[in-house]
């Protein structure tokens, strides 16, 4: 446990350097998610709650109900909540070490669910888990108050990421095979940016009826192209490297970044340069 903190109050004041330093956003980036899994560990450590001891209530013999007395200050260095079996499901306390306050969470099954804590430099950081007791998201606000929300996989890899610096800047940052889709007020689809592992990137805008009308893809050999389609989808103009097939001998011909071609509404070229 000392070792896991100390490796949060490092990263933490390596964070703070990098900040001070002209970086660049990745290295940011890098560095409050090395923050970020440190908090994870120390707040979802698996290591099981200590089950309550179950005590027999003496039967109370019967006349007036009595009101217990209200206490106006209840204090203590650790609360723990228990089921109808006597397991421990809730636990607020200040640490081993009297220090790091913290409230974790556990299922039926002994799992974290969920943990809210405060690092010793001010990190406050809310994890969420799985069914599995995996962290699968996480907010963090460290001492400068920028945030931080971190989303992970079943296997722990992180696939969204997205923060807002002190100085007002926002970012967010995609691993893996996923995409990002605005919607307008009528849940159509405007602006997409799908990303792919080993797959072409681009970037798709849609009318207000959700259909896709203009794309700018980049190839994975790094070809550039724009592609321009009519309202029932059928492309009207293309630019830059497109597959192009030759009416008189039936070949496909890939044209060159600096092409552009003309279709009619059959999807007939009928116009290109150059020729």
């Amino acid at each position: 446990m000392a070792q896991v903190r100390e490796r949060l109050v490092r990263s933490a004041q390596n964070v703070a350097r990098l900040r001070g330093a002209r970086g660049t956003m990745d290295r940011y980036m890098k560095a409050v998610l090395t923050v970020i899994a440190v908090a994870l560990v120390w707040l979802c450590l698996k290591q099981p709650m200590p089950a309550a001891e179950a005590k027999a209530t003496p039967a109370k013999a019967a006349g007036p109900a009595r009101t217990a007395p209200v206490q106006e200050v209840v204090r203590a260095k650790r609360f723990e909540v228990v089921d109808g079996k006597g397991r421990v499901r809730i636990e607020l306390s200040m640490g081993a070490d009297g220090r790091l306050p913290g409230l974790r969470i556990r299922d039926a099954e002994d799992k974290p669910r969920a943990a809210l804590g405060l690092a010793l430099d001010g990190l406050s950081s809310l994890i969420l888990c799985d069914k599995a007791g995996k962290p699968r998201a996480a907010l963090s606000v460290p001492p400068d108050g920028s945030p931080l929300l971190v989303l992970a996989d079943e296997k722990g890899k992180t696939r969204a990421a997205l923060s807002l610096n002190s100085e007002g800047c926002s970012g967010l940052s995609l691993w893996g095979t996923s995409g990002v889709t605005l919607r307008d007020a009528e849940d159509k689809p405007r602006v997409g940016l799908p990303l792919a592992l080993d797959g072409p990137l681009g970037l798709l805008l849609c009318d207000n009826a959700g259909n896709p009308r203009a794309g700018l893809t980049l190839d994975t050999d790094g070809s550039p192209a724009l592609d321009l389609r009519d309202e029932k989808g059928r492309q009207r103009a293309a630019l830059g490297t497109t597959s192009l097939e030759m009416t008189h001998t039936g070949a496909t011909e890939k044209r060159a970044e600096s092409s552009l071609v003309l279709f009619d509404r059959d999807g007939k070229a009928i116009w290109q340069a150059p020729q």
